[in-house]
């Protein structure tokens, strides 16, 4: 039971003196290893429905070529029309540290191409109009 403790006590004073020792720029690329920071290309394929508030659902479309689904890397949504079409265009895709993505879509009856505002929070996205109004997916797909 001594001895256990003892053990405790010196990784509690080399896990101190470890943190000690690192500057906060280590500390930043030490969580930023983490979860913190997104890993995973998010794409949505084209006609995928989206949301904003209670309104009704539209489907989206996007100017870049739509990538083959990765596990922990590439996560692909699919569409109303299936599975996207791996290298033909027509998918919104959000990669890491994107902060803008390009999103057509209908509104009023008019095709409109629009730029969304990415907001990535460890793995975490969120994405808005260009009139701050937060973009969900739509229960109806």
């Amino acid at each position: 039971m001594v001895m256990r403790q003892v053990f405790k006590c010196a990784a509690l004073t080399a896990a101190t003196a470890v943190l000690a020792s690192l500057t906060g720029c280590d500390l930043q690329q030490l969580w930023a290893s983490n979860d913190e920071a997104p890993k995973e290309t998010v794409a949505f394929a084209p006609g995928y429905r989206m949301a904003i508030g209670a309104g009704s659902s539209f489907p989206i479309y996007g100017l870049d070529k739509c990538p083959a689904p990765v596990p922990g890397k590439v996560v692909v949504y699919n569409g109303v029309f299936g599975r996207a079409d791996t290298g033909k265009y027509g998918c919104v895709v959000v990669a890491p540290g994107m902060k803008t993505v390009k999103v057509v879509r209908i509104r009023n009856d008019d095709q409109v191409t629009e730029t969304w505002q990415v907001d990535q929070d460890g793995p975490s996205l969120s994405l808005r109009t260009p009139k701050g109004e937060t973009v969900a997916a739509s229960n109806r797909q």
